[in-house]
């Protein structure tokens, strides 16, 4: 009897074991998604890590922020103000674009920045000279320059300092303009109740309505990817793959479903969101 209970015993130890293994297995297999942080950008300069207030990552004072961008190069997290000045860390860069600017939108590649005057369809980039030294510069031949109001950036291309990228623009006109030029095979044919954000991963280029949550993936409709309700959103993200939705009052949904374990633990007016 004792050695049936130990065989007994032993068997269920290993059946746990396996099972633990594969659910751990499993966790980092999903959690190519979840493996990723996630920040989240409030109206005042706030920034909440994974569903939690960071006192590190937010700005020393209120300000009127706009965007937050990020990339695995760059420890600091961009904070964008409207007026045009750029936070890291809390603390504002001491090397400033040097006119003010209708800013709406910043995006990050390696350790470089891009900012976006809405209302000029301007695109400023930091060239980065060293550690702490660089210069803002307007990315002529990239922008959508006195054409329309533009609502965000995505940029895409190699990591090194200088090197030359691809610059996306969304347009308040539903339409997606890549290094200057519209491309119509990367907006959706119907245009946008609200445009909103839009991210660029790889190829593959996507644009948020925030009217409603639907995502369009080169143009068309992901609904995979959509929230699973209709619901007003503020920002937007993708990571793997995987999109995360930012609503106003720091909801997140992760591929269409709502996920507490990323989502604001407090409502505030939120305005922008960050995965890295």
């Amino acid at each position: 009897m004792w050695r049936a209970k130990s065989v007994l015993g032993l068997s269920v130890g290993l059946m746990v074991a396996v099972c633990a293994s594969a659910m751990a297995w499993a966790g980092e297999e999903q959690g190519g998604r979840r493996a990723a942080d996630v920040y989240l950008l409030n109206a005042d300069g706030k920034v909440w890590k994974n569903g939690a207030y960071s006192e590190e990552l937010s700005t020393r004072v209120k300000i009127r922020a706009v965007g937050v961008a990020g990339s695995q190069k760059m420890k600091a997290l961009p904070i964008l103000d409207a007026s045009g000045p750029v936070y890291t860390n809390g603390i504002v860069l001491n090397i400033v674009i040097p006119f003010k600017i209708d800013a709406v939108a910043v995006a990050v590649v390696g350790l470089e920045m891009y900012v976006l005057d809405g209302s000029r369809g301007e695109v400023w980039r930091y060239f980065r000279e060293g550690p702490a030294k660089g210069q803002w510069k307007r990315e002529q031949g990239k922008e959508h320059f006195a054409k329309g109001r533009c609502v965000d950036l995505a940029v895409a291309g190699p990591e090194e300092d200088k090197v030359d990228r691809k610059v996306y623009l969304l347009g308040a006109n539903s339409k997606v303009f890549l290094d200057g030029k519209e491309a119509p095979g990367l907006a959706p044919s119907t245009g946008l109740n609200k445009p909103c954000a839009i991210a660029v991963e790889g190829e593959d280029v996507y644009v948020l309505d925030g009217a409603n949550g639907k995502v369009y993936k080169n143009g068309q409709h992901d609904a995979k990817l959509s929230t699973s309700v209709f619901v007003e959103c503020v920002g937007f993200d993708v990571k793997g793959g995987t999109a995360y939705i930012l609503v106003k009052d720091g909801g997140v949904y992760v591929n269409g479903q709502k996920d507490p374990s990323v989502s604001s633990n407090v409502t505030s007016a939120f305005v922008g969101i960050c995965v890295k």
